[in-house]
């Protein structure tokens, strides 16, 4: 019995993401960029209020909402508001193709060692993640858990209003 409650307290501890909190500064961060040659850092980011998206071209939520990222983005960013797409758990190829199929023109980068997907909490796929023009996280959305694949869990599509009034939120932070 004490074997068994220690081993339910290890997997309780250790597979609970490190989530970020309200308040909390978004870690320093160099991602190679997918969208263009170079990289994208977290000081690039300063002084605008930031949607940060973490995404798979497998993932059918992230499909799913793509086009709604896009629109969005579109609407919002002659306002400063600066989109991030964070491919994580996918192929160069799959990731360069999804960008190309869904006419992403937002800053896309990589997380291979998903070690920003870590820092935030990332608890499943897609995950959008607000932060102020201070660097600041105001909080999260994800879409309602789909189901797990492949110890992977994916989450339902974020939706137009939840990006709009958090990006709303974001701009009057500013």
């Amino acid at each position: 019995m004490v074997a068994f409650i220690g081993l339910l307290a290890y997997g309780l501890t250790t597979s609970a993401p490190n989530r970020i909190g309200p308040g909390s500064q978004l870690p320093d961060f160099e991602l190679t960029r997918l969208d263009r040659d170079g990289v994208l850092t977290a000081d690039e980011l300063k002084g605008h209020p930031v949607v940060i998206n973490f995404w798979a071209s497998w993932c059918i939520p992230c499909r799913e909402e793509a086009d709604v990222l896009q629109e969005t983005y579109e609407e919002y960013r002659d306002e400063g508001v600066v989109f991030v797409g964070v491919n994580i758990k996918d192929s160069i190829v799959g990731a360069k193709e999804f960008i190309d199929e869904f006419g992403v023109t937002y800053p896309t980068v990589r997380d291979p060692d998903e070690d920003l997907a870590r820092e935030l909490g990332v608890v499943g796929i897609p995950e959008t993640f607000f932060i102020d023009a201070d660097g600041v996280f105001v909080g999260s959305a994800a879409g309602r858990p789909l189901d797990k694949e492949q110890g992977v869990q994916r989450l339902g599509p974020v939706s137009k209003e939840v990006l709009t009034t958090n990006i709303d939120i974001l701009l009057r932070r500013t």
